[in-house]
């Protein structure tokens, strides 16, 4: 839906040199702008469609992308990171008109990956003060842009009578700890007018050789930095280019940047608007294990064309940071916690509760929050007051989150992780005791706990024949899966025993199913009625050994 774009801060002093800004015609790039060779690095990035591209930032701190060609690509036995490798050969050519870098065929370059990659992290200076938007309206001979500078101005910053924009939402959902400002007007221009200025191409788009939204937004970047000045677009925080329409399918957004790029009318959306310039504070997508974007509770996840009050998930919340004062951090020391959450629409009067959790590990974070759907996240559309578990990789706040579960009262979410060097696993059970939807605020008792595994004492192995009663010391491991007097699978206590400390032990088993009623009625463990959990089926094994998730055998 809408592609990240990492753009490193490289200074190019090679494109300095070339963007003379006298030497563009009106409102137009000429030949002079080729420059013969390469003068220091560009950062290298594979594009979808399999072609590579390269890109430099100016002291204008604008980027610009190059193609590399259909042709070109790096050798084979070259370790490449999208973002983070750089290119350099002196023997390539900058075409300016066609925005290509030309690699001559057995030429020499160099490709240079960092040792050590660090992870990216959210900046809080990015994510709480005030900072300024510059909306540019996109014209363009051959194609229609339909939205004018009012709706914009209106829809990013509500100028006129639009209640909820861009700046509100922003506002509401930080909590007035991040402010985005109209841009200025430019002492060069009188252009700008409540943050939206229109830059006209005065030529056709479509009739360029191999048209892309890549070369059409460099054209805007030379025209802004023509008619605005470089000292002017590095000042400013964030620059939404509004395109023509059909010009892209969607929109997208510089990651760690300040530019994000939309298709004409959805420049007029607050969760487009929001989710790219989101990836310009560095946020990556929300979603579940198998949709990248499937995570319905928060702007980074799916996004919407209409308005919405939706802000972000508990990974991208605790990124942002504008809740830190009701952070709470379970560290891999920590075996236990229990204590209320409340919804993030009530951090005004959360009262000292938590509103985010995050639990360490050294294979995965793990972030909790309660979805309260009311007031400014009163249409999320996943999860409605239920308490949300999300994971990502362990040190990076930028990085994917992925919804795992949604919790009601009773239920819980387990999954064995390793908190320490030493490779010892423990159990990490995430169980919500209660949900508490008439209190004010409403909020969620939570209880984390990280044990051992370890055979259970109490359990008791009843023959089928009630014959003997004999605990997991006593039993023969070729009883593992053999079910007592009681509907009871013996591995299932005896874990350790029978090898069974795995996350299986804990999930549904997709191979059951339960008939009812003469077989008139069928349930799988995901359409398992909860009230069927201590059901026997027709063989006298109980549901819920089966159902291990779904009846949240592992919450005890």
């Amino acid at each position: 839906m809408t592609p990240v774009i990492s753009v490193t801060q490289l200074l190019s002093t090679s494109i300095l040199l070339m963007l003379k800004l006298t030497a563009i015609s009106s409102m137009r790039v000429t030949q002079t702008l080729y420059t013969p060779r390469m003068q220091s690095p560009c950062i290298l990035k594979k594009r979808r469609t399999g072609v590579w591209k390269c890109t430099f930032v100016t002291k204008a701190s604008l980027p610009f992308s190059f193609s590399m060609g259909e042709f070109w690509s790096p050798p084979s036995d070259t370790v490449v990171v999208d973002d983070r490798s750089s290119f350099f050969s002196s023997q390539s050519v900058i075409d300016w008109e066609k925005w290509t870098l030309f690699v001559p065929p057995d030429s020499h370059f160099v490709i240079k990956t960092p040792s050590n990659l660090e992870p990216t992290k959210v900046s809080l200076m990015k994510t709480k003060g005030s900072k300024t938007v510059l909306v540019v309206r996109v014209l363009a001979d051959d194609v229609v842009t339909t939205v004018s500078a009012y709706q914009l101005s209106n829809n990013w910053f509500g100028t006129g009578d639009d209640a909820i924009n861009f700046r509100s939402k922003t506002m509401q959902c930080s909590y007035g700890k991040l402010i985005f400002n109209p841009a200025p007007s430019s002492a060069l221009s009188t252009g700008i007018r409540n943050g939206v200025v229109t830059i006209d191409l005065k030529r056709k788009v479509r009739s360029i050789e191999n048209v892309n939204v890549m070369v059409i937004e460099n054209m805007v970047k030379v025209e802004l930095v023509k008619n605005l000045g470089p000292t002017y677009t590095s000042n400013v925080d964030h620059i939404a280019l509004c395109m023509p329409r059909g010009l892209l399918k969607l929109a997208y957004g510089y990651y760690n940047g300040k530019i994000s790029v939309y298709n004409d009318k959805l420049c007029l959306s607050s969760h487009f608007q929001m989710h790219e310039i989101g990836h310009n504070l560095n946020l990556d997508h929300s979603g579940t294990p198998t949709r990248i974007y499937g995570d319905k509770t928060c702007i980074m996840g799916l996004t919407y064309r209409r308005d919405t009050n939706i802000c972000f998930n508990a990974p991208k919340s605790w990124a942002l940071g504008w809740y830190d004062d009701r952070h709470r951090t379970i560290g891999k020391g920590q075996v236990e916690w229990t204590g209320a959450v409340v919804g993030l629409s009530d951090y005004g009067i959360s009262n000292g509760y938590a509103v985010l959790l995050k639990i360490m590990s050294n294979t995965a974070d793990f972030y909790v929050n309660y979805n309260r759907a009311i007031g400014i996240n009163k249409d999320t559309k996943l999860g409605l007051n239920k308490v949300m578990v999300f994971s990502t990789e362990p040190g990076v706040t930028s990085s994917k989150s992925i919804l795992i579960r949604q919790l009601e009262a009773g239920q819980c979410f387990s999954r064995n992780q390793r908190f320490s060097s030493s490779g010892i696993f423990r159990r990490l059970t995430i169980s919500v005791l209660t949900i508490n939807t008439s209190a004010s605020p409403s909020f969620a008792t939570v209880h984390l706990s990280k044990k051992i595994c370890k055979d259970d004492e109490s359990f008791k192995f009843i023959d089928r024949n009630g014959a003997r009663k004999r605990g997991c010391a006593e039993l023969d491991t070729n009883l593992c899966n053999s079910w007592d007097q009681n509907g009871k699978l013996m591995k299932n206590y005896c874990s350790v025993k029978c090898d069974f400390c795995r996350d299986e032990r804990c999930v549904d088993d997709k191979s059951f199913f339960l008939n009812m009623e003469g077989g008139k009625m069928t349930y799988s463990c995901k359409t398992l009625p909860l009230s069927n959990c201590k059901t026997m089926d027709n063989k006298n094994r109980l549901v819920k050994e089966f159902c291990r998730r779904r009846c949240s055998f592992c919450c005890g």
